[in-house]
């Protein structure tokens, strides 16, 4: 009976940790390289807590990166820009 009490109080800790680790990270990192793209600039859109955020990603040699924060998990939609 107390190793199961023991057991239940250590999961609560666990998850409760586990959940407040995740709250503070509100940043992410999108990046990647394509072979053969013929764009200078990627197009991202998402929804954050403002409303829809529109912005562009340079592409050099191949290869972009874009960092920004969000409150709580979208859609991203990420395409080249064609000219």
């Amino acid at each position: 009976m107390k190793k199961g009490i023991i057991k239940i109080i250590v999961v609560i800790v666990l998850l409760f940790v586990s959940q407040f680790s995740f709250a503070q990270q509100n940043s992410f990192t999108v990046s990647g390289k394509i072979k053969g793209l013929d764009s200078k600039y990627m197009h991202i859109v998402f929804k954050d807590e403002t409303g829809t955020r529109r912005d562009s990603i340079a592409v050099i040699n191949e290869s972009f990166s874009y960092t920004t924060s969000i409150k709580e998990m979208t859609m991203i939609s990420i395409s080249p820009v064609l000219v």
